[in-house]
């Protein structure tokens, strides 16, 4: 078990290691989420609360904006999901192949 740092340790998970740390064959770093992303997407729309649930992605937002400003063209649409507990309006995104060009464009339908 590896040692937790001070608060951390009260806190619960944070390992004193790197943060790109392993756990359940996923990786946390950015680079290895985008990636989770555009896998999933090349295939499958995908919303906030998948990315959470499937992909270990806690903000999913976060990195679709970066594959954005990487040149992937990403939309979202907005859909209403029933967790199991209640209602939430959540993102979901669908991936176009094509690169998008159009500088400011905010990609929401």
């Amino acid at each position: 078990m590896e040692k937790l740092r001070g608060d951390a340790a009260l806190a619960g998970s944070v390992p004193e290691k790197n943060l790109a740390y392993q756990t359940d064959s996923y990786f946390t770093d950015a680079a290895s989420q985008h990636k989770r992303v555009l896998d999933w997407l090349q295939s499958h729309p995908l919303t906030t609360h998948q990315a959470y649930l499937e992909l270990d992605v806690f903000h999913p937002a976060a990195r679709v904006l970066e594959l954005r400003e990487q040149g992937h063209n990403i939309v979202t649409h907005w859909e209403t999901v029933y967790t199991g507990k209640a209602k939430h309006r959540v993102a979901s995104y669908l991936f176009h192949p094509e690169v998008s060009t159009m500088q400011g464009d905010n990609h929401v339908y």
